[in-house]
């Protein structure tokens, strides 16, 4: 039963990621992906700041079951997973779309300040495949991903 949710919920997960690279980092400016990147992070931010928060409170008066019930642990494992699948959606999605940035970065700047070279090799091919060095970095992320959700949902233990 575990193995099938695992599947279901990492076939999700990579759906997710594939549909936001799709409709958000393909088709919106940096700054839009920039700006997603930047939420998530603030809001590990505030997690962490929490986790610190509630470490440092004293809990040792509370009665406690040796061992939470069952479905707590199921709840608390399924919240992790589902946080690091966030980080991972869109932790990649951003370097994905940076990769994109930087190479068209680097192509104008050699434009701009370089001209007299831009018929020599490597210049010259990183100017005729530019599209296709930019698809290659997306798919190397893009299935560098699913490996990185396979990880998180069948080898992540709590």
């Amino acid at each position: 039963m575990e193995t099938a949710l695992n599947t279901v919920l990492w076939l999700v997960s990579v759906a997710a990621m594939w549909v936001y690279c799709y409709r958000v980092v393909l088709r919106q400016p940096f700054v839009t992906v920039a700006k997603h990147f930047g939420m998530v992070l603030i809001l590990h931010l505030l997690l962490g700041v929490l986790a610190t928060g509630l470490s440092l409170l004293d809990w040792s008066n509370l009665v406690r079951p040796q061992t939470p019930p069952l479905w707590l642990q199921a709840a608390f494992t399924l919240f992790i997973k589902g946080y690091i699948t966030l980080l991972v959606v869109f932790t990649l999605n951003f370097a994905a779309a940076f990769a994109t940035q930087m190479v068209n970065k680097i192509v104008a700047f050699h434009q701009t300040h370089n001209a007299a070279n831009l018929h020599r090799q490597p210049l010259r091919a990183l100017i005729q495949y530019q599209h296709r060095i930019i698809v290659v970095y997306q798919a190397l992320f893009m299935l560098g991903g699913v490996g990185m959700l396979w990880a998180v949902w069948f080898k992540t233990s709590l």
